[in-house]
C-alpha cells in the first residue's frame, strides 16, 4: 500500500505534534504535521516523516484540531515501526473525560460532514415502495378512489 494516498484529502481532525520537554527542560518547539490513520478518544495511530525518540524523558504534545475545536493532549508512545519511508506510531492518549468527549465530538462532526456530502436517500429504497422519480412525475403513492 502506498503511503502517499494518506497525505491527500483530510476528512477528520488534523493532528500535529510538538516537542514539549526533554527531562526537566521545557521546550517550545514548533508543531509538525503528521498523517493520521486512526483516531479514537483513547488512541492515535499516525505516520511521521522522522523518527521520534522513545524515552520517558521526551515529552510530546499532540494537537487535535477540526473546524470548531482545538485540543492539546499528552500521550505515551505504545509502539512504532518503519512503514515505507515513514515511521508508524501508536500513541495512548492521556485524556480526561471532558477531553474524550471533545474528541468524540470531533469524530461526530467528521461523520456528519461525510453523510451530508454523501446524501442518503432512504426513501429511494424498495422498502418504501416508491422512488424519487415516481414522486417527481406526479404519480400518486396512493390509489385513487
Amino acid at each position: 500500500m502506498d503511503s502517499s494516498m494518506f497525505s491527500g484529502i483530510q476528512y477528520g481532525p488534523s493532528v500535529r505534534i510538538q516537542l514539549a520537554a526533554i527531562g526537566t527542560l521545557p521546550i517550545s518547539g514548533r508543531f509538525h504535521e503528521v498523517t493520521v490513520l486512526e483516531i479514537s478518544p483513547q488512541q492515535l495511530l499516525f505516520l511521521c516523516e522522522w523518527e521520534i525518540p522513545q524515552s520517558d524523558r521526551v515529552q510530546l504534545i499532540y494537537e487535535l484540531m477540526d473546524s470548531r475545536d482545538r485540543l492539546l493532549l499528552q500521550g505515551e508512545i505504545a509502539g512504532s515501526k518503519p512503514w515505507e519511508s515513514r515511521m508508524l506510531y501508536i500513541v495512548k492518549l492521556q485524556a480526561d473525560e471532558t477531553q474524550k468527549l471533545r474528541i468524540t465530538g470531533m469524530l461526530n462532526r467528521m461523520m456528519s460532514r461525510y453523510s451530508v456530502d454523501r446524501r442518503i436517500h432512504h426513501y429511494q429504497s424498495p422498502l418504501f415502495g416508491h422512488s424519487r422519480r415516481e414522486r417527481r412525475s406526479g404519480a400518486s403513492l396512493y390509489p385513487r378512489k
